[in-house]
């Protein structure tokens, strides 16, 4: 009976450890609003988000090595690629007591297309670049809906401007 008292509770424990975090609360969990530019957020914590950007429009033209693996790649794979340059963020209608702070920007290289030249082998790509920001909100943070307008800047002098819309949820949320 001891024995199987163990097994069950070590299954317990190991399963708990793959508990999901509440969306948004790390990196590996960051909020997409590619889609839909509403997250759902509780006072006192730091939620991440991202947003997906063609490559053009953020002033990028250098994404960095093509893998030879996608000479055999089915069409529409995606890999990642560093992007040279940087960015920042602001937003002028943050709440006192928000942070909002840019986190990391990484390329994403996606076969388009591939077609055979006489000299071998044309692939074309999908360059996007997905922004990756933080947003701290303060404990003291009153339920409601806010809307940021967050600005982006590459080092290049490339602007672009979005929208997001925070709601604090209550206690009973």
């Amino acid at each position: 009976m001891s024995r199987f008292f163990g097994f069950i509770l070590l299954t317990a424990l190991s399963l708990s450890a793959c508990t999901p975090s509440a969306g948004g609360t790390s990196v590996y969990g960051a909020f997409d609003i590619s889609d839909s530019s509403v997250i759902t957020v509780y006072p006192g914590n730091t939620y991440y988000f991202y947003d997906i950007w063609p490559a053009y429009i953020l002033g990028v033209d250098n994404l960095e090595s093509i893998v030879e693996a996608a000479f055999n790649a089915p069409i529409g794979q995606s890999y990642p690629a560093r992007v040279k340059g940087d960015f920042s963020a602001s937003s002028n209608d943050l709440n006192a007591g928000w942070n909002l702070k840019f986190q990391a920007a990484q390329g994403i290289q996606t076969l388009a297309k591939r077609e055979t030249v006489p000299r071998g082998t044309r692939i074309y790509w999908r360059e996007t670049v997905k922004l990756l920001f933080a947003l701290n909100v303060p404990s003291d943070a009153t339920t409601g809906k806010y809307k940021i307008d967050v600005q982006v800047r590459s080092d290049n002098g490339a602007d672009v401007n979005f929208p997001v819309t925070v709601i604090i949820a209550g206690e009973g949320n």
